[in-house]
């Protein structure tokens, strides 16, 4: 996230980060401050080692939403101080789309008879009137699937899918705003039709070329090949939906969705504002700032 006007979404700690460098490495700590614009600073100190990034974790619940804060922060080795950082400065947005985005495709129409199988059809996905929408992420059954940006703040896009089987079936979508708050989920149930001719034999995804299934030997799971026509195949995909050997995973949810709330795992020192040491999950990166304590010339003290 920029250092400057970031917007952070539901989460449940907004972490602060800093690289901090001292020539000595002696008693390194990292010194933070952060305020919103019409209030008192909280100032926190953490243990750090040369090089290394420190940070300190705000429990969302204690900002505000919709209010901009600033954070800087300073490097110390119990003798001096570097000088503060440039701020940075972020505000909370905790509000979620509050409709799911709509639906629409001539080619294949909701609820209805669509055009056949293995042919391609657009689909544009719309903010259902939520004008802080600016991207939508969507799924297929068959494992399509990816995120696209609207075409400006509560716009619409369109996707390009071409289902791979016949009968009904689903396209999931959400819709996110620009803080990645997501809305919820929105089932798209449309029919592709059987194709007007039979396939040849041994032709699966009806490009008139022999593909293969095969099952990979080291984990189980069953891989489609597609012929390129000379007698030759792709590299196998994992085929939707195929388990591996030895696995308890499962799947859930036929789309990848950000989630609402993100956590990162960071080996550096990590402490909650108002505490001076601690080492924990401390939620999601937001932006990062670097201090330095400049070495010290000779006859300084120690």
């Amino acid at each position: 996230m920029p250092c400057a006007d970031g917007v952070i979404g539901t989460t449940d700690y907004v972490t602060l980060r800093a690289e901090v460098n001292d020539a000595e490495d002696n008693n390194l700590t990292a010194e933070f401050r952060y305020a919103p614009e019409d209030g008192p600073a909280v100032t926190a100190e953490v243990k750090a080692s040369s090089g290394s990034v420190a940070s300190v974790y705000v429990p969302s619940d204690n900002l505000r939403e919709g209010v901009t804060y600033w954070w800087e922060v300073r490097a110390g080795d119990g003798t001096a101080h570097s000088p503060w950082t440039d701020r940075c400065t972020f505000s909370l947005d905790k509000e979620r789309p509050s409709s799911p985005p709509g639906v629409t495709s001539e080619e294949f129409p909701e609820e209805e008879d669509g055009n056949p199988v293995r042919t391609e059809g657009k689909f544009t996905f719309t903010a259902g009137g939520v004008d802080d929408v600016v991207r939508y992420v969507w799924g297929t059954e068959d494992g399509a699937g990816g995120s696209i940006d609207a075409d400006g703040p509560g716009g619409s896009a369109t996707v390009t899918h071409r289902p791979l089987r016949s009968g009904p079936q689903y396209l999931y979508v959400r819709s996110l705003d620009a803080a990645g708050n997501q809305s919820d989920l929105r089932r798209y149930l449309f029919h592709p039709t059987r194709p007007p001719h039979r396939d040849r034999s041994g032709d699966l995804d009806g490009d008139s070329a022999v593909d293969l299934w095969l099952v990979d030997p080291d984990t189980g799971a069953l891989l489609f090949h597609r012929g390129r026509g000379d007698g030759t195949f792709e590299p196998g995909r994992r085929a939707a939906g195929s388990a591996t050997s030895g696995s308890s995973e499962r799947r859930s949810s036929p789309i990848a969705v950000p989630g609402t709330r993100t956590t990162t795992r960071t080996s550096s020192s990590c402490a909650p504002a108002g505490t001076t040491r601690g080492s924990r999950n401390c939620g999601s990166t937001r932006a990062t700032a670097t201090a330095a304590l400049p070495p010290r010339t000779a006859g300084a003290g120690n």
